[in-house]
């Protein structure tokens, strides 16, 4: 009886997990400011760099801020729930839930962003250091070529490398978090495969 109650609960969290990715933090962020969809404009993507296109720089913040959020505060509502001391695989499993929320969420029929600023979130639980060093090699290649989808790439193909690489110097490496780094990385990437067509291309649009 209490492994059946346990299961539901753990069920319970999953859904709730969906639904906060599911927030859709740029579209609420045009809503609150007056400003255009960003479904309508640009890229056509609710993430922050298609914001920023508005010419609205807070704006862009408030959306990555709140992208960032979702990752981070979902799973911190799992760790919470379970005492600080949740399962590795609930853990794994309610960030992939948040994760397919913010890419297929409910609230705006399934269209949703292309999930790296969540992935961020998400990695601030699982560790810290790690999403620092793979924020700022986001910031650093943007900084230096100007394309927003080959920072989130290339911070897609580095960080699971950035996890393996310092094992038992900056962190554990934990087998079950690798996998779920891969996963969400392998997601992300195919989130770009049109980006990385106009980036071969030439054609894809540069940060101003």
């Amino acid at each position: 009886m209490y492994t059946e109650i346990l299961n539901k609960n753990y069920l319970l969290l999953i859904l709730i997990s969906y639904l906060i990715g599911s927030i859709p933090s740029a579209i609420l962020t045009s809503k609150i400011m007056g400003l255009k969809d960003p479904r309508t404009f640009g890229s056509k993507n609710p993430g922050a760099t298609n914001m920023l296109r508005t010419g609205n720089k807070i704006a862009a913040i408030a959306t990555l801020i709140g992208d960032i959020s979702k990752g981070y505060i979902g799973l911190k509502i799992v760790q919470v729930y379970y005492h600080h001391n949740p399962q590795i695989e609930i853990i794994c499993c309610s960030a992939i839930a948040i994760l397919l929320g913010h890419i297929y969420p409910i609230f705006t029929k399934f269209v949703g962003g292309k999930g790296v600023a969540t992935f961020f979130g998400i990695l601030i639980n699982i560790e810290p250091t790690l999403a620092f060093i793979s924020f700022i090699t986001w910031l650093i290649t943007t900084k230096i070529y100007k394309y927003s989808s080959l920072s989130s790439i290339i911070v897609s193909l580095l960080t699971p490398i950035y996890y393996i690489l310092f094992d038992k110097i900056l962190w554990k490496t934990e087998k079950p978090f690798l996998m779920l780094i891969i996963t969400i990385c392998t997601i992300i990437l195919s989130r770009h495969r049109n980006n990385i067509i106009r980036l071969l291309q030439n054609k894809e649009n540069k940060i101003k």
